[in-house]
């Protein structure tokens, strides 16, 4: 068995500030095709850990899952065994999770992790199974409804159609961002976009690419500092 940790937090933006999300979701590596992953809640008060089996997983090659807490609701982001990407939740209190099935299966690839974050509004946001691909983005339409999601054929229009590494950021006034590869190794350039809850619209952060490969090169992003 293998246990994701989840830290119990209640800062306010759900997102650390300059934390890369994939950072600090929890990737989960897969050791034979019969083990099920696990989830452990850190309990503050009485300082111990509880496990929960959530479900048998893909194990056929190592890919990122995601693990986001926000109290009093836990989400699981992963494969199922049938490769089926799969979002699992429940609330801290109870040990029965609910999943919904979204209509994305992965192939054998490494790239195609999933990453997971959720607004100011409670609604979740989801993106994954992706390399040099068309952006592939689910979103709830109600807060904490896994059921509700949804597939998002857009955010901004441009530079979407060959994707790789989604990661999710919070600005420095608790910006709800969302940063990309556009293009591929060797000839890729790296694009922010940035969510307003409001209106439920995205647009970009930066008129230009943080950083551009002029179709020569592209750099490989780590995690702000």
């Amino acid at each position: 068995m293998i246990a994701a940790v989840a830290n119990i937090y209640s800062d306010r933006h759900y997102i650390p500030k300059c934390m890369n999300m994939t950072t600090m979701q929890t990737r989960i590596s897969m050791l034979h095709s019969a083990i099920a992953l696990c989830c452990a809640a850190w309990c503050h008060a009485e300082n111990r850990v509880e496990v929960f089996d959530v479900a048998p997983v893909w194990a056929g090659h190592k890919v990122g899952f995601a693990l986001l807490t926000q109290p009093p609701h836990q989400y699981v982001a992963f494969y199922d065994s049938q490769r089926r990407m799969t979002v699992a939740t429940r609330t801290l209190e109870n040990s029965t999770w609910t999943f919904h099935v979204l209509p994305e299966t992965i192939g054998w690839d490494s790239h195609n992790y999933i990453a997971l974050a959720i607004d100011r509004n409670g609604c979740l946001h989801l993106s994954g199974n992706m390399h040099v691909t068309p952006l592939k983005y689910y979103q709830t339409a109600a807060p904490h409804d896994i059921a509700s999601f949804a597939r998002v054929e857009k955010l901004v229009g441009s530079e979407e159609s060959r994707v790789t590494y989604p990661s999710f950021l919070a600005g420095p006034a608790g910006q709800f961002i969302f940063t990309y590869r556009d293009g591929s190794s060797g000839n890729g350039n790296q694009i922010y976009d940035v969510y307003n809850p409001g209106a439920k619209q995205w647009s970009r952060l930066l008129d230009k690419p943080l950083v551009d490969g002029e179709g020569e090169r592209n750099a490989y992003f780590n995690s702000p500092v």
